[in-house]
């Protein structure tokens, strides 16, 4: 992920490691969101995946970029 960041010098790309119990997987490319959650009896990527843009009643948008944000200011970045 490190060599995106050579391959591509205008493109920005974050890593982020966080100490909570994942809920959700959250991929976030400029204003549109990729969402899957772990469960007890599978992980995030055997889940389905939904696509999530900005709405004008986007309470999803808002609510999971709020999340997003909170996670990665108590997390620790590596890339």
């Amino acid at each position: 992920m490190r060599e995106l960041g050579t391959i591509a010098p205008s493109l920005t790309v974050e890593v982020y490691r966080y100490n909570i119990f994942p809920v959700w997987r959250l991929i976030i490319l400029d204003e549109i969101q990729y969402v899957s959650a772990f469960g007890q009896k599978w992980e995030g990527h055997e889940s389905a995946v939904y696509k999530i843009a900005p709405t004008p009643q986007g309470a999803f948008h808002r609510g999971f970029r709020r999340l997003f944000e909170q996670t990665r200011r108590t997390a620790q970045r590596i890339i």
